[in-house]
């Protein structure tokens, strides 16, 4: 017999680049989504597990659930004001037919009121079955935590999770849950729509990615703020900020100008309790206050005046009274923005920014 002559090298070649080629595409094929078997023995073509893979499969499963998420947001937001103005209307009815205005009759309103709630409560109880059967359709098809890609692997799962939990356990009324901690999951609600949005997720998770880089420019920002500051109290603080120029009203009060003023006084400041320190003296507050011509030791020069107009006066911004020890209240916006401490200056230079 002739010896039998092997493959060649180039058909060798050919045999192992098309070896290659098949795994290179097998390693490209995308992971099964569902594990083969949860819970230790449902495998995919096991009911109702098969039933609960074709509705997460189903193009207008998540459709619904978006949905659901979105009136259920509108009723949130709906309860509290509803409620408030029939409320209002049911009082202002019984002050009509029998004279028991607010505060003089409450048994009816507080019963009205308790069947509102009934109402609203029936369906917050709807949207919680609703959304207790989608966990338990994803829990049924993915497994809950030990099998590969089960539900709660997913942090967005988790979110999920806990506004069904903590929704539950607050409309039980469990003894002790902190009903008034508990409301606020219910805030969460609508965050359980960004998974479902296309993009969505992809975004929230670069923003997330950036957390650290955007912690270094937070870092610069409060650098910033805390210079600017440093120089706002030393500029405008010790209370400077609590008075204004008042002009005469015709009717016995005071207009605000929108004038800041400066009373001058010896700002013998008490950082502790935020206010001057007792027997302060005024040069310029109230009836004698230093106006446009009337300078400060009688000499002219610039800041010799405080106040533009003969009338006018120099008093506390929100109660126009000439005490010189104004609150933090007198600060411009109701106490809002002030330089009497770090804190507030820092506050007040970010609302400018």
């Amino acid at each position: 017999l002739g010896e039998q002559e092997g493959p060649s090298k180039d058909e060798k070649n050919k045999a192992l680049e098309q070896f290659n080629n098949l795994v290179g595409a097998v390693q490209q094929l995308p992971p099964d989504k569902y594990a083969k078997k949860v819970f230790g023995f449902l495998s995919q073509e096991m009911q109702p597990r098969k039933a609960c893979i074709q509705l997460l499969d189903w193009e207008w499963f998540d459709r619904l659930i978006m949905l659901l998420i979105f009136i259920s947001s509108v009723v949130m937001v709906a309860i509290n004001p509803i409620m408030l103005k029939q409320t209002w209307e049911l009082d202002s009815e019984l002050d009509k037919k029998i004279g028991c205005g607010p505060g003089k009759n409450w048994a009816e309103v507080h019963d009205f009121r308790d069947s509102q709630e009934g109402f609203w409560k029936a369906w917050e109880w709807i949207f919680l079955v609703f959304f207790l059967i989608e966990m338990i359709i994803k829990i049924i098809a993915l497994g809950l935590i030990f099998e590969r890609g089960s539900y709660l692997r997913s942090g967005w799962n988790w979110l999920d999770f806990c506004v069904v939990v903590f929704g539950i356990v607050e409309a039980l009324e469990v003894a002790g849950a902190g009903l008034s901690v508990l409301r606020l999951f219910r805030l969460l609600r609508p965050l359980r729509a960004l998974q479902r949005v296309r993009g969505m997720r992809v975004l929230v998770q670069c923003i997330l990615a950036a957390l650290p880089q955007m912690c270094r420019v937070f870092l610069v920002l409060c650098f910033v703020l805390l210079l600017f500051g440093i120089v706002g109290t030393q500029l405008m603080g010790q209370g400077r900020l609590r008075y204004q120029c008042f002009s005469p009203d015709g009717e016995g009060g005071w207009s605000e100008t929108g004038y800041r003023c400066d009373p001058l006084c010896d700002h013998a400041w008490d950082a502790d309790l935020q206010q001057l320190k007792a027997n302060t003296t005024c040069e310029s507050l109230g009836p004698n206050t230093l106006r446009l011509g009337n300078y400060w030791g009688g000499t002219p020069g610039w800041g010799g005046w405080t106040c533009q107009e003969p009338a006018q006066q120099c008093l506390c911004g929100e109660t126009a009274s000439d005490d010189p020890y104004c609150t933090l209240l007198d600060n411009p916006n109701y106490g809002v923005n002030s330089f009497d401490n770090i804190i507030s200056a820092m506050t007040s230079i970010f609302q400018s920014i």
